[in-house]
């Protein structure tokens, strides 16, 4: 369950993310650093699945 913890955390940051990159008026600064902050999740997100593979694939081995 903690794995799917780690997974689910930066995912809604990163939905509430984008929702505000959708919805706000930014100028060009503002949706620069709003999307560092995107990238800066999504790979967060990249890096818990594939420890989470790692894992699995370590309990088959």
């Amino acid at each position: 369950m903690s794995n799917v913890l780690t997974l689910l955390t930066p995912a809604a940051k990163l939905k509430s993310a984008l929702d505000d990159l959708r919805d706000a008026d930014l100028d060009a600064e503002e949706r620069f650093n709003l999307l560092s902050f995107v990238h800066a999740i999504h790979a967060e997100i990249e890096e818990a699945a594939k420890r989470h593979a790692a894992r699995l694939i370590a309990k088959r081995a």
